[in-house]
């Protein structure tokens, strides 16, 4: 029986985005990111279950993918890669970036 869950949220604006909303953004998907970890935290409080989530935020075809764990009740976010999608066949190579980002924020 599997007792993790993995849940992720994705945002995603135009490149066009001011600066400004996008800090008003991220800052609004950190505090749900927590309010949902938060809720599956509270569904097994064991040590290990249910404590990370992971998120990715676009800004047009460039995006960051963050993990926030929940370490006693308080909860910390941290970037651990980017993702840039790719726009032609010459940019794929990127994509090779973005699986290597993946694989390593998997917990351990």
């Amino acid at each position: 029986k599997n007792l993790y869950i993995e849940l992720s949220s994705l945002e995603i604006k135009p490149p066009s985005t001011c600066p400004a909303l996008i800090k008003e953004q991220q800052n609004k998907n950190l505090r749900t990111n927590g309010a949902i970890l938060a809720y599956l935290s509270s569904l097994n409080p064991r040590p290990r279950a249910l404590q990370t989530t992971a998120a990715i935020d676009f800004i047009g075809s460039a995006g960051y993918v963050y993990i926030m764990t929940n370490l006693n009740g308080i909860f910390y976010a941290r970037q651990v890669g980017l993702i840039i999608l790719p726009k032609s066949r010459d940019s794929f190579v990127h994509l090779t970036e973005t699986w290597i980002c993946f694989s390593l924020s998997k917990p351990s």
